[in-house]
């Protein structure tokens, strides 16, 4: 079941005040994205970040279902908005100029998604703030005229892509129409002004030692700006968890090591 702190944490408090806590606490239905408050920035401690972002996150859940993501397990398989008056009131409360949006969801396409990414690039653009943004999988998937003059209008620098999907794994591969679609699609956001930074995995059970020759040929070829490189990571309660538990190559629970950094379970061909 999805995870949800708000209102369950007020009560967790409340029982340990009276010396009454229960072993566990769980909210059974997903809190309405209205009444998620407004964070206290203060208590942030800004020395941990790599820049001085204000971070803004305006949905919860995803319809998709990427083997090693904890997204639909923490937050559910359903995606809900926060109403955009409330986003706007929170963005009143930035101090820094730039803005991050960690939603991993924004660039899907369709009459659900869409309008809200729209209205919130409308609603960014008002603020003049410069922002990046999370994408979920690939390359984002919107890149229409209409959507990149929305997305330059709201000062939009840079997108932060996991390329964990078909188009880029066959791009990735060589296969050659797969590798001129992802360019098309790449060169269309650098065109705009706005960097795609790759995330690109290596060490999937798909993987064997020639995927390092195979990645920087593609990063060359696509002419890429800015990458990082992740090993896969089985986080709990991911279907990644449960396969290798499963076929028992998972090699230790050290926490600190999930962090796409550390190998932490036998990849299949390594």
């Amino acid at each position: 079941l999805p995870i949800y702190a708000e209102g369950i944490w007020q009560q967790m408090l409340v029982d340990y005040e009276n010396g009454s806590l229960k072993p566990f606490y769980r909210r059974e239905q997903p809190v309405d994205m209205g009444e998620v408050p407004i964070p206290d920035r203060s208590i942030y401690d800004h020395s941990g970040y790599s820049c001085p972002c204000n971070y803004l996150q305006v949905s919860r859940g995803c319809v998709l279902n990427c083997a090693g993501c904890p997204i639909p397990f923490a937050y559910g398989k359903r995606i809900r908005f926060r109403p955009l008056e409330l986003v706007e009131k929170e963005l009143n409360h930035f101090p820094s100029p730039t803005i991050y949006i960690t939603d991993d969801n924004l660039f899907f396409p369709g009459d659900r998604y869409a309008p809200y990414t729209d209205n919130l690039l409308r609603l960014l653009a008002r603020f003049g703030k410069p922002s990046s943004w999370a994408s979920a999988i690939g390359l984002p998937r919107r890149h229409g005229e209409d959507f990149m003059r929305l997305a330059k209008e709201a000062k939009v620098h840079s997108i932060y892509n996991v390329l964990y999907d078909s188009l880029s794994d066959r791009a990735i591969a060589g296969d050659q129409r797969a590798l001129d679609r992802f360019r098309e699609i790449y060169d269309q956001y650098r065109e705009a002004g706005i960097q795609i930074w790759m995330s690109i995995y290596v060490g999937t059970d798909e993987h064997d030692h020639g995927i390092a020759d195979k990645v920087l040929s593609f990063l060359q070829n696509v002419e890429a700006q800015l990458v990082e490189f992740v090993i896969p990571t089985p986080y709990p309660e991911t279907a990644l968890w449960h396969k290798v538990i499963r076929e028992r190559r998972l090699l230790h629970t050290h926490w600190d090591d999930y962090d796409g950094l550390h190998s932490v379970y036998r990849p299949m061909n390594f």
